[in-house]
This record gives C-alpha cells, sequence and structure tokens, in this order.
C-alpha cells in the first residue's frame, strides 16, 4: 500500500495521476476512489460524504 499525503495544492493528485497512467496495465495494482468531508470537486475524483457518513461507514 502506498499512501499519498500531503497540504492542498501540493500535487497529490498529479503525482497520482502521473501513477495511474504508468501502472494502467499492471493488474494487480488499484487505485481507489477517494473518500472526503468536503465538498466534491470538478478536479477531483472523489465522493463527498458528511462527516457523520463517512464515519458510519
Amino acid at each position: 500500500m502506498v499512501l499519498v499525503v500531503g497540504p492542498s495544492g501540493a500535487g497529490k493528485d498529479s503525482l497520482i495521476d502521473y501513477a495511474r497512467q504508468r501502472l494502467l496495465d499492471v493488474p494487480h495494482v488499484v487505485f481507489p476512489r477517494r473518500t472526503v468531508t468536503r465538498s466534491e470537486s470538478d478536479f477531483e475524483d472523489n465522493l463527498a460524504l458528511s462527516e457523520t457518513e463517512f464515519a458510519e461507514a
């Protein structure tokens, strides 16, 4: 498991997108969809939940 963490605007999504493109043909590498407790964004592929929904999940 590889976790990519850092402050907003640090380039995490760019790094993840690069890795996703490079590893498309590697069947055992999975990029799960992120679940967040903030508003959905047109620039990120994430699922927005309330803090209560997130805790329940």
